[in-house]
């Protein structure tokens, strides 16, 4: 981000504003007073003079009375300086250290930043709250040891299928039955790389990640088919049913592929050895489907034909296609996502718990998008089921095809050299459309990225419409009582460490650990849905700012 994020248009918070208010509406009260009292004195004054006296007294202060005024003008002056101080003291500093308690009672490593500008006793205050907090989060890191200790096995379970995954020479996905990706492995990913490489209309976006569909890369039809096939058999009471299918895959292959049952929990639960040994089981229900993958190229032959052959082997890459054979982490699953159905809800009603989110940031020539700027680089991470997917980054540079003020590249450090060889902004926004694509977006003053991407809509034939939540608004909703809403100061209240500042994904990974916090703060207000959380943005002092 350019340093339009911490200009000084963004500092009048409505803090301010109330503070302006209370000062003048003070200083205009002291000075009707003092008007009020000057005028009955001099009334009072004259009515004893003589009428030689009274002429004297007009002649004397005719011309004059502009001096009479400094006096008051002056106690105006240090009535207004006493209320100030009065109204930092009395009425700004506990409303601010309460909106950090809160912090400090819903996030954990929440800070209270005292400002010396409080009184004693109220930094004192916040030094006792902050230690309290230090307790209790160690009161809960030991808790969570031994809970540790205690699901030690379950640990290893998992270790144990992640490296057995790992191993395997075949891509594998597990989804829930809305079709969304529960888990996958890293052949599945590197498969799918291939095919991103070889198509010409994925813009170098992923075709997998936790959370998304798998109807983006198989056909829906063809799936649906296959889950009924294997629902079927599971009601004429077969043990280890399987169905296969050929489904059309980007870059002219098909994707051949197994599809098995994932039975519910508490049913195979209820299943005993035993009791199936003695008698038929009673049909299962499914909470998912687990998918193994071959590619072949489409040319081959057809998809027909390709069902009735017993065997494939899988598509190696090819020299010079691009595929990460050291991914940090070999299996990627989250199996509370089997909990996630589409219930029909509007987007608006829907928890934001629920929901997922590209949380993403740019870097950009300049602070004027609309005279000329373009963006140099967008960084981005997933948030789903409220985990930060920090495995399915998106970061890239871009070349702006225009010269880059010293200006900006001291603030990001962006020169011509890192960017000469990167791709344009129309190869770039196809890719991060795809990225972002089903999730709402957020940002920090996310009306300046916006207002880029936006502008780029006529050239590029693309819209990102999806809902936009902004941390800055966000934190001026929740905290209306602090002195600055910039990304730093948010992170330094909710206790998040910033890394890589100045650079798209650095800044879009501090605020998506920002964001990751606010969720359970805006619930604290009541505030649990998308449309409730857009709602209340909307009503801040900040919501107009534009670009």
């Amino acid at each position: 981000m350019t340093s339009t994020k911490t200009s000084p248009g963004l500092r009048a918070s409505p803090r301010d504003r109330r503070l302006a208010w209370t000062v003048g509406g003070v200083a205009l009260l002291c000075a009707l007073a003092l008007g009020g009292f000057v005028a009955a004195g001099q009334a009072l004054l004259v009515s004893m003079l003589s009428e030689e006296e009274q002429a004297a007294w007009q002649a004397l202060t005719s011309g004059r009375w502009p001096v009479l005024l400094w006096p008051g003008l002056a106690l105006v002056g240090a009535a207004a300086a006493v209320a100030a101080t009065l109204y930092r003291r009395l009425v700004a500093a506990p409303a601010q250290l309460a909106e950090q308690a809160r912090v400090l009672l819903n996030t954990p490593g929440g800070k209270t930043v005292a400002s010396a500008s409080w009184p004693a006793d109220l930094r004192a205050l916040a030094g006792t709250l902050e230690a309290l907090a230090a307790q209790r989060e160690q009161l809960r890191a030991d808790v969570a040891q031994e809970v540790a200790c205690a699901s030690r096995g379950i640990a290893q379970e998992r270790n144990r299928l992640a490296a057995l995954m790992s191993q395997l020479t075949q891509g594998v996905l597990v989804c829930n039955l809305d079709g969304r990706i529960v888990l996958y492995n890293t052949r599945a990913r590197l498969q799918l790389r291939v095919l991103q490489a070889a198509s010409t209309t994925l813009g170098g976006a992923d075709l997998i990640g936790l959370g998304r569909s798998i109807y983006a890369t198989l056909d829906r039809e063809r799936v649906t088919q296959a889950l009924q096939s294997l629902q079927v058999r599971l009601q004429r009471g077969a043990e280890h049913p399987t169905a296969d299918f050929v489904s059309p895959a980007p870059g002219d292959h098909l994707l051949r592929v197994q599809m098995a049952p994932v039975h519910a929990a508490q049913e195979l639960a209820d299943v005993s050895p035993g009791a199936a040994r003695l008698q038929s089981p009673p049909a299962l229900q499914l909470s998912g489907f687990v998918l193994m993958l071959q590619t072949q190229p489409a040319g081959a032959t057809d998809p027909q034909a390709l069902e009735a052959e017993s065997s494939w082997e899988d598509h190696k890459p090819h020299a010079g296609q691009a595929v990460d054979p050291t991914d940090s982490r070999p299996v990627f699953y989250d199996f509370d996502l089997f909990a996630h159905r589409h219930t029909g809800q509007a987007l608006e009603d829907r928890p934001l718990a629920e929901l997922s989110f590209t949380i993403f940031d740019t870097e950009t020539t300049g602070l004027d998008p609309s005279g000329g700027d373009e963006i140099l680089q967008i960084g981005a991470v997933r948030m789903v089921n409220g985990k930060l997917l920090h495995g399915e980054c998106f970061d890239q540079l871009v070349d702006p095809q225009r010269s880059i003020p010293p200006a900006s590249i001291s603030i990001h450090g962006i020169t011509p050299q890192r960017v000469r060889s990167q791709p344009t902004i129309g190869q770039v926004l196809p890719a991060f459309h795809r990225y972002a694509q089903d999730t709402v977006l957020v940002a920090h003053n996310a009306a300046f990225d916006m207002r880029f991407l936006q502008l780029k809509e006529s050239t590029t034939d693309l819209r990102f419409d999806q809902p936009v939540l902004d941390t800055l608004l966000l934190s001026a909703l929740l905290h209306p009582q602090q002195d600055s809403h910039r990304l730093e100061a948010i992170a330094a209240r909710l206790g998040v460490q910033v890394l890589g500042r100045h650079t798209a994904l650095g800044d879009a990974l501090v605020t998506a650990e920002v964001f990751q916090k606010l969720v359970p703060l805006l619930a604290d207000r009541g505030i649990h849905t998308l449309g409730q959380a857009l709602e209340a943005s909307r009503q801040t002092g900040y919501a107009s700012l534009s670009y």
